[in-house]
């Protein structure tokens, strides 16, 4: 069993699990994103967060153990469940939309990381393959799967080519 959050006081039965922490993190994303018309987009992002929880080195911190990264792994995880389509099209959008959405999973607790950054902190730095590398390995089975890249791509384009305005992804 994997967990996600523990509870002070309480035995391990009465900890949140993290299939109900990524499901609900999921539902709620999702609620928030289709104020919007992006609940997919939502969903897809609230599932993957936390998913360097899926790993021996979280679980060991939850019992105390040392801190660990824990969110580069749900974009890395999207990055290749996209990047993974039999459609070389549909992998392409996956790859640049991976990229795109890896800002708030990252981000999800210390605020949106720079392209690049001096400090060694920021997305180019996180995603690349020798850190890639140095990660612990997760359980990929223990994160739901996400929407496909198309339909991603077809909740956001709409909000980021609205008034026949350039496209402004970060908009």
């Amino acid at each position: 069993m994997l967990y996600a959050h523990t509870l002070a006081g309480h035995p391990k039965k009465d900890w949140q699990t993290l299939q109900e922490h990524l499901d609900n993190v999921g539902r709620l994303a999702a609620d928030f994103a289709s104020l919007f018309g992006a609940a997919r987009t939502g969903a897809t992002l609230g599932t993957h967060h936390d998913a360097g929880k899926a790993t021996e080195g979280f679980q060991r911190r939850l019992e105390g153990g040392p801190r660990v990264d824990h969110s580069t792994a749900g974009a890395v995880l999207l990055g290749q469940r996209w990047e993974a389509s039999p459609s070389r099209q549909t992998a392409a959008l996956g790859t640049m939309l991976s990229r795109f959405l890896a800002y708030p999973i990252l981000g999800h607790h210390g605020g949106l990381p720079d392209a690049g950054s001096e400090y060694g902190t920021g997305l180019d730095h996180r995603l690349a393959p020798g850190n890639i590398q140095k990660l612990p390995s997760w359980d990929p089975a223990a994160i739901p799967l996400p929407a496909s890249p198309m339909d991603v791509y077809q909740e956001l384009l709409p909000l980021i080519c609205k008034q026949g305005r350039h496209p402004d992804p970060f908009r």
